[in-house]
């Protein structure tokens, strides 16, 4: 609930000159869960840099209709691309967060069950297909944990889909 909070301030508070774009991330842990949510971008807000926050859940993943581990995410990151003149562009990111997993059991309330965390992405994407960017990203999460110092469900290597449309533009 935090996390759409946050999202929703980001969003309301938006400057004028600011094109900001909202969407949906599908994530992959290699080697672990399904995860996914919303993403919401303001683009060049630091110069050159993008100002991206996501809401991402097993939620609404590998646990939305079994028993699988309940995890969210909140994170926020600031974004660079490059070949923005052409049909490919170059992503990197550094993103922080917070983690959160509930086992579901009391038998598991000796293990960490939450961290916060520093994940840098590399990705590529394009804006060719009607208004909406595609794109594609692999994140290296250096919170990851064993189950004993740090959340054992969150894993090192994510991969990411993510669609994106402009729901506001540049004063022209």
């Amino acid at each position: 609930m935090k996390g759409l909070l946050i999202i929703t301030f980001i969003m309301f508070s938006s400057v004028v000159f600011a094109q900001n774009q909202f969407g949906i991330r599908l994530n992959k842990s290699i080697g672990g869960y399904g995860e996914h949510g919303f993403v919401y971008q303001r683009d060049s807000v630091l110069g050159n840099f993008d100002l991206k926050a996501q809401l991402i859940s097993s939620r609404l993943g590998s646990a939305i209709f079994n028993n699988a581990i309940k995890q969210e995410q909140i994170t926020l990151g600031v974004q660079k691309a490059w070949f923005q003149d052409k049909s490919i562009e170059l992503l990197l990111a550094l993103n922080t967060g917070y983690f959160r997993t509930d086992y579901g059991s009391e038998i598991f309330d000796v293990l960490d069950n939450d961290v916060f965390f520093i994940a840098p992405e590399f990705g590529v994407k394009t804006n060719k297909y009607k208004g909406f960017d595609i794109g594609v990203s692999f994140l290296y999460n250096l919170g990851a944990g064993d189950g004993i110092s740090g959340p054992g469900s969150l894993f090192s290597i994510q991969t990411g889909l993510f669609i994106t449309k402009e729901i506001g533009g540049k004063d022209e």
